[in-house]
């Protein structure tokens, strides 16, 4: 082959373009992150608070315990039982892919691999968009790199891998323009119904708060197409919504099966002030949250000093970089301005979906609307900067490519990468926090070595503070979800950790807990455990106090970290299973978070109420079966102002409380073979405020919740 044929053949394609991207995204993400060899891909990134989960997920799927589609049980944790992690829903086809990269690489390399993939697949997707657009493609290259490493993408990384999968949302974005007017794209009608199918799946897969953007304006676009009367592409947007919202169904399958077998888990919690919290603010989208221009950061102190604690939430990390923030103000001022002057047929299409995002997402948009009507599942709309920004890239690729010179074209392309390299990289980590975060990876593995050549295959392990999974917070300098720890570097070892809080199969381990340390531990060795290990950061004292205490009862002390002490138990031959409640009681709809008086359990509800009462998932699990015999219900019904309370069971309609009643007793006949059995609890009036201060209307209560077998 002759040169001019390989130039010809090679160069003039834009694979070259493709392999610019690749070598300009790496190179500085390699830097970034202080990958400067193979040894330092041995050592986690982001291995604290969230990001101990997402290594927990990745490994779970790479030992195999969990699938995709499948219920989510896993083996080794929640000992001596086994764990559910199906009431807390997650991208399972974001952390599978990274689960078979970990069992071909190892945890820790596999998933460095992972990470550096979707930000190289994200730099491709925005050049595969902008390539339809006919933008040229030395802008594109340039804005492809600056997508792929997106502030937003540095700040959120593994502790929020499902965030972090952004490299879908071109193609989001492009397949919405071709569903406005597929003229306006390089797709054929079969080429951009395709891609609207693959980018609806994808979305659906993926992270659900792009995938409802991605609804929310494909409606929009679809109401304007059926208003046209343009029945054929109609046809065409709704294929692609059936695939969006098949993606969800698939990716959730698993969550919404349990719940309609075993209730609502409340593992998952949202309310309407969280909306607030998190919301989408404009000064956001702007505000680094440290800057190496130092004018620029300086703009912003006054922002960051009296930004209120109790509103921070997400905020301040949305940041978007200077080039997208430049093409933002460009699309919506010259987008306006042509707005104003009737000038419909120049307006930029993105300029839509830039605004139906923003008008979904900022504080007390459509989101927020929606969730005073109680639709408060997608919290977060900060996350929504990451749309913009590649919206505002598109537009400076787009703005470049009409210079006419095009050496003038280039030169600004290249000016345009550097700057926002320049713009959005943070700064690499020191060896100090690279030594510091080996250290801490090195006593989890050290932990881990010493279990599994100590105790051998299968023991089990029971860990201490016990402490509900997931999201409950720090005890003491214990990070939430610190005690997976251990586990994540093991192979064959139980542990005590890690099943979904809010169906009791875990209280008896708190109950266990409080007890004196010689009966607790006697406990253990009754329940067959052979080993406590203890998490010293979540003790004032680095748990000497009890380390002395059980030392002092004959126990072998065998594991001496700076944050674990570790014990050998003496598990009797024949151990028993601790005693879980046959039977739960889900509280779903109309009823708020629970709440104590005293050692007595409560929960307010709104007008509306739906109690669900079901078999326990992991006593049928264990047994196989559910006991016969009828189940007796029983609880306390009281309200706020004068009204009366119903209660529906199947086609039975009972007055439970009339205005005069202090406090009504309810009890009912269950039988098992019905369950799961809805209690449908609701009064004649809307709830009031107590006017404590409480912003809840609140209807009745209903307080010490019983089931029992009957006599």
């Amino acid at each position: 082959m002759t040169i001019k044929a390989f130039y010809s053949n090679v160069v003039q394609v834009k694979y070259i373009f493709l392999i610019t991207i690749a070598i300009t995204i790496t190179l500085p993400w390699c830097w970034v992150y202080g990958i400067n060899g193979l040894a330092d891909l041995q050592v986690p990134i982001g291995y604290s608070g969230d990001g101990v989960f997402s290594y927990a997920l990745i490994k779970a799927f790479a030992s195999g315990e969990i699938y995709p589609i499948f219920f989510k049980i896993v083996s080794s944790l929640n000992a001596p039982f086994v764990a559910n992690w199906n009431d807390f829903p997650f991208e399972e086809f974001i952390y599978f892919p990274a689960g078979v990269m970990a069992y071909f690489f190892g945890l820790s390399a596999g998933v460095w691999l992972y990470l550096l993939g979707i930000q190289l697949l994200a730099g491709f997707s925005f050049f595969f968009a902008a390539c339809k657009l006919d933008i040229d493609k030395t802008a594109s290259t340039a804005c492809a790199v600056l997508f792929g490493l997106a502030p937003f993408e540095f700040y959120r990384s593994i502790p929020h891998l499902t965030i972090a999968m952004i490299w879908h949302i071109p193609l989001l974005l492009i397949s919405l323009l071709w569903c406005q007017d597929p003229t306006k794209v390089k797709l054929t009608l079969r080429q951009g119904l395709w891609l609207g199918v693959i980018a609806g799946l994808l979305a659906g897969l993926y992270n659900p708060y792009y995938w409802v953007m991605f609804l929310f304006l494909l409606v929009i676009i679809l109401i304007g197409t059926l208003y046209r009367k343009d029945w054929q592409h109609a046809c065409r947007l709704v294929i692609i919504m059936a695939a969006a919202l098949a993606g969800f169904v698939i990716s959730n399958i698993d969550t919404l099966l349990f719940a309609s077998l075993y209730g609502k888990g409340s593992a998952f919690n949202r309310d309407l002030w969280s909306l607030v919290v998190f919301g989408l603010r404009l000064p956001d989208l702007i505000t680094p949250v440290q800057h190496r221009f130092h004018a620029y950061n300086a703009l912003f102190d006054t922002y960051r000093t009296t930004y209120p604690g109790y509103l921070k939430g997400e905020a301040q990390s949305a940041y978007i970089g200077l080039i997208a923030i430049s093409g933002l103000v460009i699309l919506f001022f010259m987008s306006t301005v042509r707005l104003a002057a009737r000038a419909f047929d120049r307006i930029n299409d993105l300029y839509w979906l830039a605004l139906g995002i923003f008008s979904f997402a900022i504080v007390g948009g459509i989101n927020y609307l929606l969730g005073s009507f109680g639709f408060v599942l997608f919290r977060a709309t900060n996350r929504f900067s990451i749309m913009l920004m590649a919206i505002g890239l598109l537009v400076v690729a787009q703005y470049v490519s009409t210079i006419k010179r095009k050496w003038v074209a280039y030169l600004l392309a290249v000016v345009i990468l550097f700057m926002g390299l320049y713009d959005q990289l943070p700064q690499p980590p020191s060896q100090a926090t690279k030594d510091a975060n080996l250290a801490i990876v090195s006593e989890d593995k050290a932990v881990a070595t010493a279990l599994e050549s100590n105790m051998g295959a299968g023991v089990t392990v029971f860990q201490l503070p016990v402490k509900a999974f997931p999201e409950t917070g720090s005890i003491h300098n214990m990070g939430d979800y610190h005690l997976f720890r251990p586990w994540i570097w093991t192979k064959n070892i139980h542990f005590s950790y890690g099943t979904m809080k809010g169906r009791g199969e875990a209280d008896w381990q708190t109950q266990l807990a409080n007890k004196p340390t010689d009966q607790m531990l006697n406990d253990l060795n009754r329940y067959g455990f052979s080993v406590l290990l203890i998490n010293r950061s979540a003790y004032k004292d680095s748990a000497n106090e009890l380390k002395n205490q059980i030392l002092s009862m004959g126990y072998e002390f065998f594991i001496d970290q700076q944050n674990y002490y570790g014990f050998k138990l003496k598990p009797i031959a024949n151990p028993e299973f601790p005693v879980i409640d046959q039977y739960i009681a889900t509280f779903e709809k109309g009823f708020y978070g629970p709440e104590m008086n005293g050692s007595i359990a409560f929960r307010w509800a709104n007008r509306d109420a739906l109690l669900k009462i079901t078999p326990s998932w992991l006593h049928v699990k264990n047994t196989g079966s559910v006991e016969s015999g009828k189940l007796i219900v029983s609880f306390d019904v009281s309200t706020i102002g004068e009204r009366s309370v119903w209660l529906d069971v199947g086609s039975s309609k009972t007055l439970v409380f009339s205005p005069g009643d202090k406090t009504k007793q309810v009890k009912l006949e269950i039988e098992p073979d019905s369950l799961p059995t809805a209690l449908h609890i609701y009064s004649d009036s809307p709830g009031l405020l107590p006017g404590n201060g409480d912003s809840r209307k609140l209807a009745f209560q209903v307080r010490n919740l019983k089931i029992t077998a009957a006599e």
